[in-house]
């Protein structure tokens, strides 16, 4: 059976940070690779400063475009996004983000489902990998992805909070460093939020439905989205979201759907 993979991006360039390389792999050897952005990838209106709001829709059109180009470059079929849901939104809306996966599911009948790692690197992608944890527990075959988290810290990049014995670890060969710099670039207006994303190594594991504690952040120290939380005013920048609030969500969500 042709292998058919779901990538599960919370926003518009998650998909070649998270495993361009590890789905670029698979495509290359026959694989099916379906990706579907959960958010438009624009902060919403609130967050924005007063002038920069009637841009907003602008935004969010080159962000998908950009987007476009990028997944096309990975040989992946692309979902129809959903234009309604702003970046940082993904978290409060889990029973309906989650609803929408299941109709993809049911639509493209995947092998594998890959989602981001549960690691604090952003709301949203923490969010979505507890939905992962759920529909593990249905049965589906899941993968997370690590990204960026802030444990002890510090900055890591690719790889697991904790170490993962059943971690598949890629090393990237310098066409593979090549080839996501390139779907890295297409994301022209995002060049300032992407300096964490480096290019040694993409690091896959197996997610179940026990993996993780989610009434627990993801490690004791400062999560990434929360380390410039000491801002003394709203800056459209740092995302104020604390985790207590994340695991709060998820914990309604799993109450809701018991």
């Amino acid at each position: 059976m042709t292998e058919r993979i779901l990538i599960l991006a919370p926003h518009p360039d998650d998909e070649i940070v998270a495993c361009g390389v590890a789905a670029w792999r698979l495509y290359q050897q026959g694989a099916q690779v379906f990706v579907r952005w959960l958010t438009d990838g624009v902060i919403p209106l609130d967050d924005m400063w007063l002038w920069d709001r009637r841009r907003r829709p602008a935004q969010a059109v080159r962000r998908l475009a950009q987007g476009r180009q990028a997944v096309a470059m990975m040989g992946a079929q692309l979902l129809e996004p959903d234009p309604n849901l702003p970046a940082r939104g993904l978290w409060r809306q889990m029973d309906a983000v989650a609803k929408s996966i299941q109709a993809d599911i049911a639509a493209h009948a995947p092998t594998q489902i890959w989602v981001p790692a549960y690691e604090g690197g952003n709301p949203d992608h923490d969010a979505l990998n507890a939905i992962g944890a759920f529909l593990a527990g249905e049965g589906h075959d899941l993968r997370e992805c690590a990204e960026y988290h802030f444990a002890g810290g510090r900055a890591h990049s690719h790889s697991f909070v904790t170490k993962r014995s059943d971690a598949q670890i890629l090393t990237l060969t310098p066409e593979e460093r090549a080839f996501k710099r390139r779907c890295l670039d297409a994301y022209v207006s995002e060049k300032a939020n992407l300096g964490y994303v480096k290019l040694e190594q993409e690091s896959l594991a197996t997610l179940h439905p026990d993996t993780y504690d989610y009434t627990r952040p993801p490690h004791p120290d400062t999560v990434w989205y929360a380390r410039h939380h000491w801002v003394p005013f709203r800056h459209p920048r740092v995302d104020f979201t604390r985790p207590e609030q994340v695991c709060a969500a998820i914990g309604a969500f799993f109450d809701h759907r018991r």
